[in-house]
């Protein structure tokens, strides 16, 4: 009821229709968006994490509130686990685009333009990108725009709501590191209006962000130190590691980041957006829930910028308050009507991936049907870079390869005792572990993106699956090829 009472308008009919047709087409692009390497580690986290614990029994490098959130999404639908979670990812990016409009209404925009901030979020590239495929941006994604829309009404004094908004903020946090400055700004804005609020409100406030934390710190008690490397060292020391080696350092620095950032912005309305805010504000600052909302756009850019190196997805911590404030700033700009032109202009080049991949197919059902596939021919546990490719096979994920290509590349960052008891597959590990637990199955070659010159990511488990006599099939999409130690006889029918 709580949420609900949040997206009430008196354009009800309005606002169905839009939400529904917004609905639509993020399950299509769930369907047409290309598979992203990123997707593997949290298609395994959430396949482990129903019957294991994160760092404990699996190395993790996300806090894992998403891993336990897609669950039971892996134990209602088996064998389509991948789907699932992509069309939650388009779910939870609906119901920020509910949200962005809630709080474009409270700050007044009740005409028939209520809309355009969410529309306009839903054009850019980024929000399509992280509401269409299996990452850990969508679920933060809305606990965000939730508690921008339940702050809005916590800071004008509503204890409830500022509980609320401390929930859904903390939560966020929780699921993914870079929106902590959102988190923050909003509790400062909330300190800075302690008046209105009073004890109960900021009690409230504080009392709702601890326990959206709450995750957080149940899964550092449950494994601390591998807690620590897989959340807190491996992020800050990897990328380095990985972008010196690929001779691509200039992503690193403060100069290639902000870069990044405004070549991301331009894939979209975000930047004109931006613009527009800042320029139509700077006169409106009395307003609490303005100044609500600045913050929360302060915070957005703080936690862009946060993650070494910078990447698209990394902005929408920003998106939602910037975008739930664009219509109340487009009509204090004197450049209103080029405004308009250059965003419509820019919501089409933020369309335009989105539309030319639905051109090109639906890889999610195409890659349910290979591990579906796979199943008939491979024995479990399944070695893989890929587990988001075996997943939905039935057959358990050897769980020493949860983090995908990622750690295994930068295995240099972990001695061979360190992987040993972290339980991670490395390179340099891969002997002594497979000595002591062999798979039973290896699928290589659909991570195979190496260093200029060097062997693919995954050469050292086709060496190892060859040396010990492991039979070679080729998958049907002439990329994999899967190795079975005590190989099943038939075709790929």
């Amino acid at each position: 009821m709580l949420v609900g009472r949040m997206f009430w308008s008196r354009s009800v009919a309005q606002r169905t229709a839009l939400l529904l047709l917004a609905g639509l087409f993020l399950s299509i692009m769930a369907l047409a968006t290309p598979l992203n390497h990123d997707e593997s580690q949290y298609v395994a986290g959430a396949v482990l994490a129903a019957e294991s614990v994160p760092f404990r029994d699996f190395m993790a490098l996300q806090p894992p509130l998403a891993f336990w959130a897609w669950m039971p999404l892996t134990l209602l639908f088996p064998g389509w686990s991948f789907l699932a979670i992509r069309l939650s990812s388009a779910l939870f990016g609906l119901i920020a685009l509910a949200a962005v409009a809630d709080s474009e209404r409270q700050l007044g925009n009740e005409s028939w333009r209520w809309p355009i901030g969410a529309l306009l979020l839903a054009s850019t590239n980024i929000f399509l990108f992280t509401s269409s495929v299996a990452r850990n941006d969508a679920l933060p994604g809305m606990l965000l725009a939730l508690g921008m829309a339940a702050g809005l009404r916590g800071i004008m004094g509503r204890p409830g709501w500022a509980g609320a908004a401390g929930l859904f903020l903390g939560a966020a946090a929780a699921a993914k590191l870079s929106f902590a400055p959102s988190l923050a700004v909003a509790g400062l804005m909330m300190l800075l209006h302690r008046r209105r609020l009073g004890i109960r409100g900021l009690g409230a406030f504080a009392a709702g962000a601890a326990a959206g934390l709450a995750s957080l710190l149940a899964a550092f008690l449950l494994a601390p130190e591998a807690f620590i490397f897989g959340v807190l060292r491996m992020p800050l020391a990897a990328p380095f590691d990985w972008y010196a080696g690929v001779e691509d350092g200039w992503s690193l620095t403060l100069p290639g980041k902000l870069l990044g950032v405004a070549g991301a912005m331009l894939v979209g309305p975000t930047f004109v957006a931006l613009a527009a805010v800042l320029a139509g504000m700077r006169k409106d600052g009395r307003d609490p829930r303005v100044q609500f909302l600045l913050a929360l756009v302060a915070g957005g850019l703080a936690g862009a910028l946060l993650p070494t190196p910078t990447h698209p997805q990394y902005l929408l911590p920003l998106l939602p308050s910037l975008f739930a404030l664009l219509p109340h700033a487009l009509e204090r700009i004197k450049w209103r009507e080029v405004a308009y032109v250059a965003l419509g202009l820019f919501a089409i080049i933020g369309i335009a991936p989105s539309l030319f991949a639905l051109s090109q197919g639906f890889p999610a059902l195409e890659l349910e049907e290979q591990a579906h596939r796979i199943a008939r021919h491979a024995e479990a546990p399944i070695a893989t870079l890929a587990p988001d490719r075996a997943a939905d096979s039935g057959l358990a994920i050897d769980p020493r390869f949860a983090t995908g290509p990622f750690l295994f590349r930068s295995g240099s960052v972990l001695t061979v005792s360190d992987a040993i008891r972290y339980k991670v597959a490395t390179p340099a590990a891969l002997e002594a572990l497979f000595k002591e637990r062999p798979p039973r199955s290896i699928l290589i070659a659909h991570e195979a993106g190496g260093r200029p010159g060097a062997p693919p990511v995954d050469r050292p488990l086709q060496l190892w699956a060859r040396r010990h006599g492991y039979r070679e099939l080729a998958l049907p999409d002439g990329v994999g090829r899967l190795y079975v130690a005590t190989a099943k006889i038939g075709d790929w029918r």
